[in-house]
């Protein structure tokens, strides 16, 4: 076997004696050249680099094909999971990443896609659940408090704006509710890009000479892009409802039809929701207008999806449960003003952070099978 040269850090390739080789990107992807492909450059299935091999060459000692597929194998731990243990990718995954490793020994393609498949459930279902325990690291904690007491001083406005009458109270109020949720979103969209590009940490929510220096990317951007998410979510249901609201007799609800056709609507657009969300923190707005290639998304990743939203409607139901549980506390347990604040912007924030990472781990680990260039 032969080692050829290549730039220094960036990959190795592997001469397997047929005429397959094996490269390894700098990302941990392996690839296979095979005869008839280019034998000089091959594009990185992974992260979309190109890989050309050198013209020179070197020999060193002859090593079996599997030590090779090893290294891939530590390379990509280090790089996904570098604190967690255990390895993510399987054996055989890391030797047919993309195709069989040696050409004179052909292996059923079906079997390595069946192979492929049930390692990134496996991978979706544990970094889904490490997305609970955001927490755990330094980073995670310092996000979390700031956001819980961001989330603290809306609610505190919201509570103040309604028991005033005064109109300017209530506009500073306004203003004051949407900034933070600017700031909200743009922390939860940096989750998702965080959490796509495979980052264990939460990204840092920087400074308030930061956020006030170039509040309009980082506050109006992030607000208006999760809002035109939420409009094309629920924008068919609320509009269906509203309808039938306004052609219905006052003092009477709209009919059993239109409340069933407003809740399948909804429950569509909910569905629909976190693909929206990759859009919006990875395409083009233009994509907005693209239900072909998200459909065909959500059909290439059906079970890594349904596995996605299952995740993320089981934590909004918790949030529901434990605001509805405070709601039903006896009255002397039942906190009130700024403690009710306090607990209600705690419960959102362990809430929405892990609903924002699952979904870029859904990104991450399904980049390649989506109708986008996520990488």
């Amino acid at each position: 076997m032969k080692k050829l040269a290549g730039n220094p850090g960036e990959f190795d390739v592997f001469e397997s004696g047929g005429d397959g080789q094996v490269m390894t990107c700098r990302c941990g992807r392996a690839h296979v050249l095979r005869e008839g492909d280019d034998a000089r450059q091959v594009q990185c299935s992974n992260c979309g680099e190109v890989l050309r091999l050198a013209p020179g060459a070197e020999s060193f000692d002859p090593l079996p094909l599997i030590g090779a597929a090893e290294d891939v194998e530590r390379q990509l731990e280090a790089k996904l999971s570098p604190r967690r243990p255990g390895a993510l990718l399987t054996n055989i995954e890391a030797r047919f990443a993309d195709g069989p490793p040696d050409a004179q020994n052909p292996v059923d393609e079906e079997a390595i896609a069946q192979a492929r498949a049930v390692r990134r459930g496996a991978l979706l279902r544990r970094e889904l659940f490490w997305s609970l325990l955001f927490f755990t690291n330094a980073s995670g904690v310092r996000t979390l408090v700031f956001l819980w007491l961001l989330m603290s001083l809306e609610l505190i406005a919201v509570l103040a704006s309604m028991n005033t009458v005064f109109f300017l109270y209530k506009a500073a109020a306004v203003m004051l509710i949407l900034s933070i949720e600017g700031v909200m979103s743009g922390v939860m969209l940096s989750v998702v890009d965080a959490a796509n590009d495979g980052a264990d940490e939460l990204p840092p929510v920087g400074t308030f000479d930061d956020l006030i220096a170039d509040w309009p990317q980082r506050v109006l951007t992030p607000l208006l892009t999760l809002g035109v998410t939420w409009v094309y979510a629920i924008g068919p249901a609320f509009l269906v409802f509203s309808v039938g609201w306004a052609t219905t007799p006052a003092g009477a609800l709209p009919s059993m039809p239109t409340c069933i056709a407003a809740g399948v609507l909804l429950l569509i657009g909910l569905f629909f929701w976190p693909i929206l969300v990759l859009i919006g923190v990875h395409a083009e707005m233009a994509d907005f207008f693209r239900p072909d290639l998200m459909i065909r998304s959500i059909l290439g990743t059906l079970r890594g999806y349904l596995m996605t939203v299952v995740f993320m409607f089981g934590l909004v139901a918790l949030m529901v449960g434990a605001v509805v549980g405070v709601a039903f506390l006896p009255g002397a347990l039942r906190p009130t003003g700024v403690l009710l604040a306090l607990l209600l912007g705690l419960i959102r924030v362990l809430g929405q952070i892990p609903v924002f990472r699952a979904i870029g781990v859904f990104g991450r680990v399904y980049r390649d099978e989506v109708a986008w260039d996520w990488t």
